[in-house]
């Protein structure tokens, strides 16, 4: 372990300066109804992303829609189809989905009116790629202490992202395990103030312009110990150990003009 690695108080780096966890117990029900105690490991994910701007979300689906054309319309066998999924990002395999012509429209130039429609619905800012907008994004969740074991014991827990799939995992998350939030924290000229952060928090915040977090009825005393932790451990120079996502965020937001466009075309086929 290197002096300059990230260590979060209370918290065991499971991989250094990429995911860390906490010993807990919670108590919920069985299938019988009876009462039972669970040991849980309380996971924080900590990384970094540039906030994409509008004109990088659309430029991006744009390329995309030339890069797959002709790819959607091939007919595959089966096992061809499984291996295209396979080597496409969500992204990617959601714009194969659309209609032939608005997949057409999608590329750069070949619709104003498509391009109009984009700009309309993106959540991303309209802000100059010279400033980009800094932010400092914390997955936390809980993970029964046995999945981690099984999986640990088997060698399946090979990296980082293993435990990025098990916050998403639907077994889990129906079972009140999972993912409980993303924060995202506003990196202005470093490390936010701790005060102002663990204040909004503790008034169960969802969005500022500093601080969001996802989930609409987070536990505020959970939530301001794993923020406080972070923010106690992550320095400002320690910034740059962190994995950046911005790649996985500007696909996020190109997701949601993609989705806009399914909606769009499940209403017109309602009419």
């Amino acid at each position: 372990m290197a002096e300059t690695d990230i260590q979060l108080p209370g918290y065991n780096a499971v991989y250094l300066n990429q995911v860390y966890s906490k010993d807990y117990i919670v108590t919920c029900r069985d299938m019988s109804g009876k009462e039972v105690s669970v040991p849980v490991k309380k996971i924080i994910i900590p990384r970094i992303f540039n906030q994409p701007t509008e004109q990088e979300a659309i430029e991006h689906i744009q390329k995309k829609a030339e890069e797959l054309e002709g790819a959607a319309s091939l007919i595959l066998t089966e096992e061809a189809a499984v291996a295209q999924k396979k080597s496409k990002s969500r992204l990617e395999f959601a714009i194969m989905g659309l209609p032939e012509p608005i997949r057409r429209d999608l590329k750069k130039g070949a619709n104003e009116k498509m391009t109009k429609f984009l700009r309309e619905n993106i959540s991303a800012p309209r802000i100059e790629k010279e400033n980009p907008v800094r932010y400092l994004r914390v997955r936390y969740g809980v993970l029964p202490e046995n999945i981690i074991s099984r999986y640990y014991d088997v060698g399946e827990i090979k990296e980082a992202m293993w435990y990025d799939a098990a916050l998403s995992n639907d077994a889990l998350l129906k079972a009140g395990f999972g993912l409980q939030w993303n924060a995202r924290i506003l990196l202005e000229s470093g490390m936010p103030n701790k005060e102002e952060m663990i204040t909004l928090i503790k008034h169960q915040v969802h969005g500022s312009r500093t601080l969001n977090i996802t989930a609409g009825d987070y536990n505020p005393k959970e939530a301001s110990e794993a923020i406080k932790a972070v923010l106690d451990g992550i320095k400002t120079e320690q910034l740059s150990l962190l994995a950046d996502v911005s790649k996985l965020a500007l696909e996020d937001v190109a997701m949601e003009l993609i989705a806009a466009l399914y909606t769009l075309i499940a209403a017109s086929q309602r009419r």
